[in-house]
Formats: structure tokens, C-alpha cells, sequence
């Protein structure tokens, strides 16, 4: 199978897709940063860099959203990080817009993808 796929150049092509994908999503990894860097900056929270940090950055915005600390460890256990995904973390993001001052359900906006870059932004660059 995979002689075919060598054959037929397919290989070389997925290889050069490489660095465009690294590139994304390492401007997704700052600019989601730069976001909850703002926003924390805006409810006065401490320890604001926290927001640049991988993984660090979803228990900083439980942190900022104030919710327990415990959440974000919940998508670490098998079976149980469905609950997580599903429940807990929709409701981290409706605290953190909540705070914002903004509606909840805007925070519910920021499953929809591409959408919830716009969210983000909203809530990090609004009054």
C-alpha cells in the first residue's frame, strides 16, 4: 500500500503541507494566547503571561473564568473527559465572557469554528 503511495508522489506532497501546519497552528497557539492575555488583563487577574503557555492556558482560563481548579485535570482521565468536553468546559466559557460582562451564550459561540476567533477577538478587544 504504502509502494503506491511513494509511487505516486502523494507522500512528498503530504511532507510539504509540514510547515504550513506547524505555522498554523503556531499562530493559533499565540494569537489564542494574546486573547486571554488581554482579556485577563482587562479583570485585572494575575499572573497574566500564564496565557502563552500551552496547556497551562486552560487552567489559567478556569482560573480567570472562576471556576475550580480541578476542571482542566478532568480531560486528562479516560471516559471522564467527555464530561469535560462536553459540559464543563462550555460552562468555563460562558463564566470567562460572563465576566467579560457579555452574554453567556457568547461564550457558547466559541465551539463554532472560525466564529470563535471573531469571539475571542470580541472579547478581548470590547469595552
Amino acid at each position: 500500500m504504502f509502494e503506491n503511495l511513494l509511487a505516486d508522489g502523494y507522500l512528498d506532497q503530504i511532507g510539504k503541507l509540514g510547515p504550513i501546519q506547524f505555522g498554523g497552528g503556531l499562530l493559533g497557539s499565540l494569537l489564542l494566547g494574546l486573547f486571554l492575555y488581554v482579556i485577563a488583563t482587562k479583570l485585572r487577574a494575575e499572573n497574566a503571561w500564564l496565557a502563552f503557555i500551552p496547556v497551562v492556558n486552560v487552567f489559567y482560563m478556569t482560573y480567570v473564568a472562576k471556576r475550580p481548579w480541578w476542571w482542566p485535570v478532568l480531560a486528562l482521565v479516560p471516559c471522564i473527559n467527555l464530561v469535560w468536553v462536553f459540559f464543563l468546559f462550555p460552562m468555563t466559557l460562558a463564566s470567562l465572557a460572563e465576566e467579560r460582562g457579555k452574554s453567556g451564550l457568547l461564550g457558547c459561540l466559541l465551539w463554532i469554528p472560525v466564529v470563535n476567533w471573531f469571539v475571542l477577538g470580541y472579547l478581548a478587544l470590547s469595552d
